[in-house]
């Protein structure tokens, strides 16, 4: 009889939780009350760079009021996942407060890509494509058009990354003009430096050639100064053991 009597009590409590579970599902009882929007980076939260919370919330499509039960959090994070300038979403919700989080990391432009015309995109070091005609150094200079549309550039991206890296390089001359492969030239914005010139070496691959001439880059303007440099025509980096100034007039820097 005992065991008769404790198998109905667990069934009218089992019964009693389903009908809970469902009045706090489908009778609205439980809603959002507040949508926390929180920026990372790869140090803890941090301030906004791009995106605004509002846009983030309208961006998950999640209302005040919505029963926090039927959020389908999968598809807001789809959602803001396909923004260019987002890198990384996590959402979370506190069923019984009625708080919904939400933790985004933003993408960090390295720079920006020009092709013929000087249709510029900015991309991070991944290469994606976060936007068009923004003025963000360092730029790369291509001799070919850019389509319209493009979402990635991954080369661009790897290349602007590693040129970050050499500080010295990257801010005096923001320009990487491809132009005139197999020679690459790198140019100052303002004119005030010659343009340094080193070449690509088959099999020795883009970046290495460009990290190589960087470095004895950053060498010479280190131990000379940067205003050393301004009486000369042009900053040859193309010998075997570094980096050579020679005197002369300036080559024009046209599209630079």
């Amino acid at each position: 009889m005992w065991f008769r009597a404790l198998a109905r009590l667990l069934f009218l409590l089992a019964a009693l939780f389903l009908v809970g579970l469902a009045t706090l599902r489908f009778g609205g009882i439980l809603v959002v009350r507040g949508i926390d929007v929180i920026f990372v980076n790869g140090h803890g939260p941090s301030q906004p760079g791009h995106l605004s919370r509002q846009a983030v919330k309208n961006l998950t499509r999640i209302g005040y009021k919505d029963n926090i039960f039927k959020l389908d959090l999968k598809q807001a994070r789809e959602r803001l996942m396909a923004h260019p300038w987002v890198k990384w979403v996590h959402i979370e919700r506190s069923w019984f407060r009625g708080i919904v989080r939400v933790y985004v990391r933003e993408r960090e432009p390295v720079g920006r890509v020009e092709g013929t015309g000087g249709k510029g995109f900015v991309v991070d070091a991944e290469g994606v494509v976060l936007g068009a005609d923004l003025r963000l150094k360092p730029v790369v200079r291509c001799g070919f058009p850019l389509p319209e549309g493009i979402k990635e550039l991954p080369w661009a991206g790897k290349l602007l990354a590693a040129y970050h890296g050499f500080h010295l390089c990257s801010s005096l001359y923001p320009i990487v003009d491809l132009t005139g492969l197999p020679t690459v030239t790198l140019r100052s914005d303002t004119g005030d430096l010659p343009p340094v010139v080193f070449d690509l070496v088959p099999g020795d691959g883009f970046l290495g050639g460009l990290r190589r001439a960087a470095s004895r880059l950053e060498a010479l303007i280190s131990e000379v100064g940067a205003e050393a440099l301004g009486p000369f025509g042009v900053v040859d980096c193309r010998l075997p053991d570094g980096c050579v100034l020679i005197p002369g007039e300036r080559p024009s820097a046209k599209g630079g």
